[in-house]
């Protein structure tokens, strides 16, 4: 996924729009919290106002799931 706004945002916008609602599936993102790209940290963490978007505890790594049958959040979270 590219990491400059408006590059991320519209590869995001488009990964939402492929995800198939009735089956698992996740979207992952590169280069949050990145000192390069604060953009992309800033815009991860207003749509996470909208998205369960995870982020991956020492990495630069966030993701979301789509998770229909909610059984894959639930081994996530403790």
């Amino acid at each position: 996924m590219g990491t400059r706004l408006p590059n991320g945002k519209t590869d995001t916008e488009n990964a939402f729009e492929m995800v198939a609602v009735e089956k698992h599936s996740c979207i992952m993102w590169h280069d949050y919290r990145s000192w390069e790209y604060p953009a992309l940290t800033c815009y991860l963490d207003d749509l996470s106002k909208k998205q369960e978007i995870f982020h991956i505890e020492d990495t630069k790594l966030c993701v979301w799931f789509n998770d229909p049958s909610g059984s894959i959040i639930s081994r996530l979270i403790d």
